[in-house]
């Protein structure tokens, strides 16, 4: 894994965002995939009667169940002072740079998750990073999320 990080997980690790436990010096973040923001917007939009990609009733109920503080992230780097830099910088919803696209906001959840995990792996392939190790956690954290949230990203 890439040696980056607190004892308790390093960079890749998947922790559930209120566990998560950063260390001074330790330049990790948690990165919630979709973006908390898109993730609101849908079920602002349920809340408002408003059911724009005409999700099946299961998949309310799944979009209902997910909060922010209560699903699984996944740490990336993430250097103060160097922002611009950093691999959590460089995703698409980065302090929501992207995720306020009007554009962007309309695409299914399923086609967010997707390109927000290729996402992930062109920064580490990029970075050179991108090992058979490295690409199992990744797919590994998608298998998870994916899991959590089936009917909504499938």
């Amino acid at each position: 894994m890439i040696p980056n990080g607190s004892k308790e997980y390093g960079e890749l690790g998947i922790v559930v965002y209120t566990n998560i436990k950063t260390q001074i010096g330790d330049n990790l973040t948690g990165h919630h995939i979709p973006s908390t923001k898109y993730m609101e917007k849908l079920q602002r939009e349920l809340a408002n009667n408003q059911n724009t990609f005409n999700l099946s009733q299961e998949q309310i109920n799944s979009l209902k169940k997910w909060t922010k503080n209560d699903v699984h992230t996944i740490m990336i780097e993430e250097t103060k002072g160097a922002e611009a830099a950093s691999r959590h910088a460089r995703t698409l919803t980065y302090k929501w740079k992207n995720a306020g696209d009007p554009p962007r906001l309309q695409k299914s959840p399923k086609l967010i998750f997707e390109e927000e995990i290729e996402n992930l792996y062109e920064i580490y392939r990029q970075d050179g990073l991108l090992t058979p190790e490295v690409s199992a956690q990744i797919a590994r954290f998608k298998s998870i999320t994916k899991y959590r949230f089936k009917p909504l990203f499938d």
